[in-house]
């Protein structure tokens, strides 16, 4: 090759170069408007069912997809329990599919009708 000449590029027949791998997609967050819930805890007070709502809205956002996450009191054994519930699940494999990720990230939880 003469001083100062640039070698040529080639392109060899049948020789594509290869794509990167394709990320690995994520699960579809629920639609919502379903009427199967998850149980995400449960207080004494509507100020600690708040802020367990807080954390997991801070935590879960990004995944909630149309649910929606709220408290509901009811009575137990004559006292008032705020249950915090996220709701809008189509069906209950849904719901225990959602549940069983939410377990993966340290969050407990069990399907409620």
């Amino acid at each position: 090759m003469p001083k100062g000449a640039q070698p040529k590029t080639v392109e060899m027949p049948g020789a594509a170069a290869t794509p990167p791998a394709a990320p690995k997609p994520k699960p579809k967050p629920p639609a919502g408007g379903g009427a199967v819930s998850l149980q995400l805890g449960a207080s004494p007070t509507p100020a600690d069912a708040n802020t367990l709502i807080a954390n997991f809205k801070r935590k879960y956002a990004g995944s909630m997809g149309g649910l929606t996450v709220g408290a509901l009191a009811v009575q137990a054994d004559g006292k008032t329990v705020y249950r915090v519930l996220l709701s809008g699940f189509a069906t209950s494999v849904e719901a225990n599919q959602f549940c069983d990720r939410l377990k993966g990230g340290g969050q407990p939880c069990f399907v409620r009708r």
